[in-house]
């Protein structure tokens, strides 16, 4: 293809598998643009172009956008011919920086979508009142993760671990309340601190703060887990999610303390559910006392079922659908 218009419009990063490229669309009138500001029209009509330039680069003869977020919506319907999948992961308008406007954005992509999917049962009945949708759910590297079984306690002191963000969906109250009634438990908590007031609690001596780490460390982190924990609060956002964190526990074997999520009613039988902070040490210490190798390989057995293999799997054949000829009836 004609490499000079394609190289003003967008920039190969790399090709980690044959037929997937990952591709940087290039602004040059609004390049501090963000989805999260929502788009000037420039920058939309930029991006529209762009996108345009990118399929007849690579004679895609039937398009089929991916949209994971509503705002996406302003450019992927301008794209000639395309197929529009929202693939809805999260509820948008639940974060503490959505903008006013997005609710709108979202309802008119799910007015126009040609296929929806979404990764709860939550999001599932939210949707369904303006878009038939699909139900994906979130899911693990399970290999990766396996990686971090462990047959015994890790050291000498129980290690009570989480990792992903720690933002304000997080119960940073239930981590402080737990340190200092239970000294002998050392806390690991990996991840971005965002809009969370860890002042008060990162002063105990028991409680550690490791930030981001590279994805291909967590195994190793986790192994050294006896507890791994979801302390999430119940807010609009958070009701909605599957935690793909959960999967990630489970792949290693451990024993996973969760705050009680709609999403994780169908685990009760594996996970330990506890709605405040009382609850939440009472759980941690049944965990421990309650863990071993039987457990473990249940909830091991458990993860396989919930492999990104299999995910992608559910979401090519619902992506099947869109290129089905249709019936003479249609």
């Amino acid at each position: 293809f004609d490499g000079d218009e394609a190289a003003e419009h967008f920039r190969l990063i790399d090709q980690p598998h044959p037929g997937v490229f990952e591709v940087r669309l290039r602004l040059a009138t609004d390049p501090l643009a963000s989805l999260y500001d929502g788009l000037r029209d420039g920058a939309a009509a930029e991006l529209r172009a762009a996108l345009g330039v990118l399929v007849n680069a690579f004679a895609i003869t039937l398009p089929i956008l991916v949209v994971e977020h509503p705002e996406w919506q302003r450019v992927a319907f301008g794209i000639t011919g395309a197929r529009i999948v929202y693939d809805c992961l999260d509820l948008a308008t639940g974060f503490a920086d959505a903008r006013p406007s997005l609710a709108a954005a979202e309802a008119a992509l799910l007015a126009r979508a040609d296929l929806v999917i979404a990764a709860s049962c939550p999001l599932i009945q939210r949707i369904e009142e303006q878009h038939p949708g699909i139900l994906v759910r979130n899911a693990a590297e399970v290999d990766f993760f396996a990686q971090a079984a462990a047959d015994r306690p890790s050291g000498e002191f129980p290690v009570i671990g989480y990792f992903g963000a720690i933002a304000e969906w997080f119960a940073i109250d239930w981590i402080e309340a737990c340190a200092v009634a239970k000294p002998a438990w050392r806390f690991r908590l990996i991840g971005q601190v965002d809009n969370c007031d860890v002042s008060r609690i990162a002063a105990l001596p028991n409680v550690e703060f490791l930030g981001e780490v590279p994805y291909c460390e967590l195994p190793a982190l986790l192994r050294e887990f006896d507890v791994a924990v979801i302390p999430f609060r119940l807010t609009p956002l958070t009701r909605f999610t599957n935690p793909v964190k959960l999967y990630e526990y489970m792949a290693a074997g451990k024993a996973v303390v969760a705050s009680p999520l709609p999403e994780l009613a169908e685990t009760r039988d594996l996970v330990y559910l506890a709605d405040d902070a009382v609850a939440f040490a009472a759980a941690i210490a049944r965990a421990l006392s309650e863990d071993s190798p039987a457990l473990r390989a249940r909830r091991r057995q458990w993860a396989r079922r919930h492999d990104w293999s299999e995910r992608a799997r559910q979401f090519a054949e619902a992506l099947a659908t869109l290129t089905e000829p249709k019936g003479p009836g249609s």
